[in-house]
C-alpha cells in the first residue's frame, strides 16, 4: 500500500490531506514533498442523497483500502467545492467503465472533465510535461507513449522524466546518505528499451535538498494546463498498464493522487489577462499560480556521456 492519505474530522468538518510523505520522521524532515489540504463543511441536510465524483471516488477508495469497512460517515460532509478530483489507484485487472476509474486513465477522463477548448487542448498536446518523482520502475517507450495518449501530449519527446543526477544527490544538503529515498536500479536503466533519452535534471528550486514528490506538470502558459500530485510514482504498477488490446487495464499498487486545472490557482489571485504571455518559469508559478514547485523549470536533458542518474547499487560501497 503505497497511498498516503490523512482524514481528520472536526466538530463541524472534515479534513482531506493528500500527501507523498510516508507517516515518518524522515520523510518531514529530510525530503522536499508535495502536500494538498481542503477542509469540507458538514452538509446542511444529511439525508441529502445528492452525491459528486470527489465524494464517491473517496468512499470507494476508503471501502476498498480498508477491505470493505464502510464509508458512510465520509457522506456527511459536503465536497461540492472541491478544487481537484481524487486519482485512484486500485490493485486488480480492470476492465469496461471501471478501468477508467483508476491510474491514468482516471487522469485522462479528469482532464476530459476540465472542459478545455478545442484550442486549448491542441496548444496543450505541443507543450512540454514534466514528471518529477522519487522511483523509477520499468518501463519502455510504448509505455510512455500510452501515458502520453491519457495526459495529452502528442509528441513525447516532449515528455521530460525529471530525476536527480549522481552528482545532485551527491551534493544535496544531506548527501548520498539520503539517497536510499531515490529508486531506479541499473538493470532498469540499462535495458535497451528504457527511454533514456526523455531523463533531464531534477534541479532543486530553492534549498539544496531532494524530493520525494511525485509531480505531473504539464502547461503551455500559466492559464492552460494541469498539474497532479500525490504518491504516484513513474512505474507501471502505479500508474497502471494496458493490456488485452486496451480493454484491460493492470494496476499492482494502492495509491493516491489529486489533480487540478491550473486556474483553479490562479483565478483566486486576479491574474491578469495577458498572464498567458508571461515567461512559465517558477518564479512566475509561485506569483501567479501559487505553485512553489521543488523543481526548476524548463528542465535540462541529462547529458549521459557526462551525466548518469542515480543508482543507489552504483555508490553502496561509499555508504557501507
Amino acid at each position: 500500500m503505497h497511498a498516503k492519505l490523512f482524514i481528520i474530522e472536526f466538530d463541524d468538518f472534515i479534513r482531506i490531506v493528500v500527501s507523498s510523505a510516508n507517516l515518518t520522521d524522515f520523510d518531514w524532515s529530510f525530503f522536499k514533498q508535495c502536500i494538498w489540504i481542503q477542509d469540507f463543511p458538514k452538509k446542511e441536510n444529511i439525508s441529502n442523497n445528492n452525491t459528486n465524483q470527489f465524494e464517491n471516488t473517496l468512499v470507494e477508495f476508503w471501502t476498498k483500502l480498508t477491505d470493505g469497512i464502510p464509508g458512510n460517515f465520509l457522506r456527511k460532509y459536503d465536497y461540492s467545492n472541491a478544487k481537484g478530483e481524487l486519482i485512484p489507484s486500485i490493485p486488480g485487472y480492470h476492465t469496461n467503465i471501471e478501468k477508467d476509474k483508476y491510474g491514468h486513465l482516471a487522469i485522462k477522463k479528469a482532464i476530459e472533465r476540465m472542459n478545455f477548448t478545442k484550442n486549448e487542448i491542441l496548444n496543450l498536446k505541443q507543450s512540454p510535461l514534466y514528471y518529477q518523482m522519487s522511483s523509477i520502475g520499468s518501463m519502455n517507450l510504448d509505455w510512455i507513449k500510452e501515458l502520453s495518449s491519457s495526459f495529452y501530449l502528442k509528441d513525447c519527446n516532449n515528455f521530460n522524466i525529471v530525476f536527480p543526477s549522481l552528482e545532485s544527490v551527491s551534493s544535496s544538503h544531506f548527501g548520498l546518505r539520503c539517497g536510499g529515498m531515490i529508486h531506479l536500479k541499473s538493470k532498469t536503466f540499462e535495458t535497451s528499451t528504457f527511454p533514456k533519452h526523455l531523463m533531464t535534471h531534477y534541479s532543486p528550486n530553492q534549498a539544496n535538498h531532494l524530493a520525494h514528490s511525485k509531480i505531473l506538470l504539464h502547461l503551455e502558459n500559466l492559464k492552460n494546463g494541469y498539474i497532479f500530485v500525490g504518491s504516484h510514482n513513474l512505474s507501471q504498477p502505479a500508474l497502471g498498464k494496458l493490456q488485452k488490446n486496451g480493454t484491460q487495464l493492470y494496476i499492482s499498487n494502492y495509491e493516491l493522487g489529486v489533480i487540478f486545472k491550473l486556474n483553479n490557482f490562479n483565478s483566486e489571485n486576479n491574474l491578469e489577462n495577458n498572464s498567458q504571455e508571461k515567461e512559465v518559469n517558477n518564479e512566475n508559478l509561485d506569483k501567479y499560480c501559487k505553485l512553489n514547485l521543488p523543481f526548476k523549470i524548463p528542465t535540462k536533458r541529462m547529458d549521459l556521456k557526462h551525466d548518469s542518474p542515480f543508482i543507489l547499487e552504483t555508490v553502496q560501497d561509499l555508504l557501507d
